[in-house]
């Protein structure tokens, strides 16, 4: 009995994902005045040593290199930035996209305040610079499915 409900729930975790990622990739090519520049449309410029130059709606930012001092890395260019039994923040290089992930139900604002300001310092930026760059905090549905969803950065106006 058991086996058929975590099949199930395994599913309903990787269909909740799929869809949080098409929905964000339909959000962002509707969004005209906010567009992010392509690697075809621009080069990007070289970064300092120890540092990684992403894509932002504001041009470029340079962040500290997380791919580089990343806990895992999986194929894809994917890469664990920062995680524990809070949250998990996750780096696809390809995109320029963070992923961050909420996993404790018995405290959520807890986790996400601890998420965000690990965010902040994983990649030494401020506040107002991380919400120019593409991010989404979730709570996913395997951790707790009334409040699974994407919630984005708490201090970020849009």
């Amino acid at each position: 009995m058991k086996n058929p409900m975590f099949m199930l729930a395994g599913v309903m975790v990787v269909l909740a994902i799929v869809f949080l990622l098409l929905s964000w990739s339909n959000n962002r090519s509707s969004e005209s005045s906010t567009e992010f520049p392509t690697a075809g449309t621009a080069e990007r410029p070289e970064a300092a040593p120890g540092k990684r130059i992403v894509y932002s709606a504001d041009g470029y930012l340079e962040i500290n290199d997380v791919v580089r001092e990343a806990s895992k890395h999986f194929d894809g260019d994917v890469h664990v930035v920062a995680e524990n039994s809070e949250y998990s923040i996750v780096y696809y290089a390809q995109s320029d996209f963070f992923l961050v992930s909420l996993l404790d139900p018995a405290s959520f604002e807890a986790a996400r305040s601890s998420a965000e300001q690990a965010l902040l310092d994983e990649l030494g930026i401020t506040q107002e610079e991380a919400c120019t760059l593409s991010v989404d905090l979730v709570v996913p549905p395997y951790v707790d499915f009334d409040r699974a969803g994407s919630y984005g950065l708490s201090y970020c106006v849009n």
